[in-house]
């Protein structure tokens, strides 16, 4: 008896740690549980003018009402614009990967400072942010004149 009520416990134990680790993966904001998704790779990406370009992806949450509700990855969508153009997006091309996620490239060939987002299209209530971030091309010298001179920290 007792070594069932040991594997009841085992699984149970398991199944809640792997919920764990999946909102994990989907957090957008640390700290902010219930995330619809995650913009990958997270956070402000700081790159040079020049460098190859990188793989952007937009994964949503299967456990997030928009996922229940039916939606998939044929709604999403990756967007950037200038950092103060905020009516001038351009919506990035992408790749359907699965259910859940689409992959985008970013080329990083002109210096600029990209609000980069994933959102989704819900058509009868138009677009829904589902996460975002930053992406600033810079020259090294340009950089580190700002942050010579002026003090600015990106990060």
């Amino acid at each position: 008896m007792s070594a069932k009520v040991a594997v009841v416990f085992a699984v149970l134990a398991l199944s809640a740690s792997g919920e764990t680790v999946a909102e994990d993966f989907y957090t957008c904001v640390p700290g902010v549980t219930g995330s619809a998704g995650v913009l990958l790779p997270r956070g402000d990406i700081d790159v040079e003018v020049g460098s190859s370009p990188f793989s952007i992806s937009c994964h949503l949450n299967p456990e997030n009402k928009y996922y229940r509700d039916g939606h998939r990855s044929d709604r999403l969508g990756i967007y950037a614009n200038e950092a103060y153009e905020r009516n001038n997006q351009r919506q990035l091309k992408s790749r359907i990967v699965n259910s859940t996620t689409i992959e985008a490239m970013y080329n990083p060939a002109e210096i600029s400072v990209d609000i980069v987002k994933c959102k989704i299209d819900l058509r009868e209530d138009g677009l829904k942010g589902i996460c975002l971030s930053s992406i600033v091309v810079h020259s090294i010298s340009t950089y580190s004149e700002l942050q010579l001179c002026c003090g600015v920290q990106f990060f």
